[in-house]
Formats: structure tokens, C-alpha cells, sequence
């Protein structure tokens, strides 16, 4: 039994859907395992370093750049980084 496919942008067009053919496989057994959502994104933290807080900060594309590719040459983390040059900026601006 051969059934024909079709013209999938037409299907589109008419159905105002893309893909979705087959029925969604139905769901396995839980085995006891607890499924955690949340809407704010895991933080990654290692047992040897301090505990650390999250921030976003935007930079100059050129600056950006270089922190990257450092981090890379270096094996080390962006916020690794950029905690040593905080450090560094608020000893110059100690009172």
C-alpha cells in the first residue's frame, strides 16, 4: 500500500500547520522519576569554587570578542575573568 505524500507547503498553506503527520508517540512508563521544571536556568557551580551569583552585562562587540577567544587560551571561564579584573578595579577604587 503506497499512500502519496503530497505537496508539504501546500498542506501548509491549507492547514496553517508544518509537519506533524503522525500522532505523537504515546508516553513511557515514569519509572519513579521526578521530572524538575523550572523557568530559570540551571547555574553551573563546582564544589571548589565559591558560590557565585548570576549577572548580565553587555559589552562592545570588539571586547566581547577578545574575552571570549582569552578565555579559551587561557582554559578558563568568562566569569573567571572578569571576577579577576573586578577584583583588580575595585583595589584601584578602594578608599
Amino acid at each position: 500500500m503506497t499512500r502519496e505524500i503530497g505537496d508539504p507547503l501546500e498542506r501548509a498553506a491549507v492547514t496553517g500547520k508544518i509537519g506533524g503527520g503522525s500522532p505523537p508517540a504515546a508516553p513511557t512508563e515514569d519509572r519513579g522519576k521526578t521530572v524538575k521544571k523550572s523557568s530559570v536556568p540551571d547555574v553551573q557551580t563546582s564544589s571548589t569554587k565559591e558560590a557565585r551569583k548570576q549577572h548580565t552585562i553587555y559589552l562592545p562587540p570588539r571586547l566581547s570578542k577578545w574575552l571570549k577567544l582569552q578565555a579559551v587560551e587561557e582554559d578558563r571561564e568568562i566569569s573567571e575573568i572578569a571576577t579577576d579584573a573586578l577584583e583588580m578595579y575595585r583595589k584601584l577604587h578602594s578608599s
